[in-house]
């Protein structure tokens, strides 16, 4: 996006050095603060708007407004970043250790057993918050969480598709995918993603990205703060047994589910299932639930 940013100010100004020349204004502000937040944000707000007066007089809009706003936060984010990464260390290596765990045990926390979406991969989504950290401007990674948020969605969609497809006549009729439903899974992504500040960024978009922070955008960063929240919360007891629950293929979930109740009704079998099977059984069965409970 910083790339796009200098392309469209060069290209507004008829200026090849505008970045540099909105740099060099930045060098000789002379910042309230050099580490109290909402200061410097103030500032950042002031120079903002002197920059538009001295180098894009009657020129503004909001990809103008977009282009200054990254091309000032790259260049402010190397003194922000430390400051931020101070104020939220502690939170955000408690959640960086629990997404370790996660990774280390590949099990749900035992919060998350039995959400059946939470058995979807959501590799897209994962690799895109995943470069949340790698971000300059708050712009920048709210459009992040919101691309992840929507990848999410798709995601979900194209394997409840792919499961009513194959397994039901009824494949027009998607069950309805509430906002709800996405807490959970968001909490998996999260913990996929090996976020080492999290917390850092969200605060980082909170202070330096009001602007933009309208509607839809605003409702999704408040999703991703419950979510953390919680991790922060929460003591979550990871589930300790060889019982792996995460990336069920749902297809085959569903086939498991139908082979399986028709071996039981021709061998009837009296045979008590163990706790692998009794775990598993109960969240292959969710998976099914949740892709036909709106054919009927």
């Amino acid at each position: 996006m910083y790339s796009q940013a200098k392309t469209h100010l060069e290209s507004v100004t008829e200026n090849a050095n505008i970045v540099e020349d909105i740099e060099n204004f930045v060098r000789t502000w002379n910042f309230e603060s050099e580490y109290d937040l909402s200061l410097i944000n103030e500032d950042v707000t002031n120079i903002i708007n002197q920059i538009f007066i001295q180098f894009l007089l009657n020129k503004n809009d909001d990809e103008i407004q977009e282009s200054i706003h990254c091309v000032i936060h790259n260049f402010v984010w190397e003194p922000l970043r430390p400051i931020l990464r101070a104020k939220y260390g502690k939170e955000d290596g408690e959640i960086f250790e629990k997404s370790k765990i996660f990774w280390r045990n590949k099990k749900l926390p035992k919060e998350l057993d039995g959400k059946s979406y939470c058995c979807v991969p959501y590799t897209a989504a994962v690799v895109e918050l995943s470069m949340l950290d790698t971000y300059n401007s708050p712009l920048e990674k709210l459009n992040c969480l919101c691309v992840t948020y929507d990848i999410i969605f798709a995601e979900l969609k194209t394997a409840l598709i792919n499961v009513i497809s194959k397994y039901s006549e009824n494949e027009l009729e998607i069950p309805i995918i509430n906002n709800e439903d996405v807490t959970p899974i968001l909490t998996l992504v999260v913990l996929k993603s090996k976020l080492q500040y999290p917390l850092s960024s969200l605060e980082y978009i909170k202070i330096f990205g009001k602007y933009w922070l309208k509607d839809h955008k605003r409702y999704i960063l408040q999703t991703f703060e419950t979510v953390i929240t919680n991790l922060l919360k929460n003591d979550y007891d990871f589930l300790q047994d060889d019982i792996e629950l995460t990336d069920i293929d749902y297809c085959e979930a569903i086939t498991k589910i139908t082979l399986q109740e028709n071996a039981n009704h021709t061998q009837q079998s009296t045979r008590k299932p163990d706790l692998r099977e009794e775990v598993l059984n109960r969240v292959l069965k969710l998976i099914f639930t949740s892709t036909t409970s709106n054919m009927d």
